[in-house]
């Protein structure tokens, strides 16, 4: 079973992939203003590579910043590519423009 935690300290936030309750990964964002992210990083455990958890963690970032209607600044090489090329995230709210 996968689980998704999700922490935000206000500043740094994180998303904490798990599966069968062992930890598998997580991806990571910093606050820009009120209404933007920056998801700096993205990161699967080795053991747990090719299971399509890290889509699975963008999901759930995705999810987040639709709730709060933010914009995502993609600066995780995986991230950008998922939001430029993969249909399924074509509605979603980010800016490519550099920091």
């Amino acid at each position: 079973m996968i689980q998704i935690e999700h922490q935000d300290d206000g500043k740094d936030g994180s998303f904490l992939i798990y599966n069968d309750g062992q930890y598998a990964g997580k991806m990571t964002y910093q606050w820009v203003d009120r209404s933007t992210i920056n998801i700096d990083h993205t990161l699967v455990e080795k053991e747990f590579e090719g299971r399509g958890l890290a889509t699975k963690l963008l999901e759930r970032a995705v999810g987040f910043t639709r709730e709060k209607d933010l914009t995502i600044i993609p600066e995780c090489p995986f991230v950008k590519a998922k939001l430029e090329n993969d249909k399924k995230f074509e509605t979603v709210k980010y800016d490519t423009s550099p920091l």
